[in-house]
């Protein structure tokens, strides 16, 4: 009787660690299908439009991409020369991420 409660423990450790890396997985995965990129050409711009006022704006580099702010709820960013940058955008009050994408020059 002991031994057939150690095997179905160990079964269920099985299985538990098997859920855990199927759960990994799918969060890998997810970040990955969420992950956008915008191909902008040298020296154009592209307009980025939010459902909430804008609180931060963040560019990893200046130099490939920048944007300007039109107003609470929109920005321009545009190319400066090739290369890839990250644009992240959150709002104001709580922020949450609104935008989240590399900007890919080229």
């Amino acid at each position: 009787m002991n031994t057939n409660k150690t095997a179905s423990w160990l079964q269920i450790q099985k299985l538990f660690g098997s859920l855990v890396c199927i759960s990994i997985i799918f969060i890998f995965t997810s970040a990955w299908a969420n992950a956008k990129s915008t191909y902008i050409k040298e020296v154009e711009a592209r307009t980025f439009k939010v459902t909430q006022d804008i609180g931060t704006v963040f560019i990893s580099n200046p130099e490939i991409a920048d944007y300007e702010l039109v107003d609470n709820r929109q920005l321009v960013v545009f190319a400066r020369k090739n290369g890839r940058s990250q644009l992240v955008v959150y709002g104001g009050e709580n922020a949450t991420p609104l935008i989240s994408m590399d900007i890919v020059v080229d």
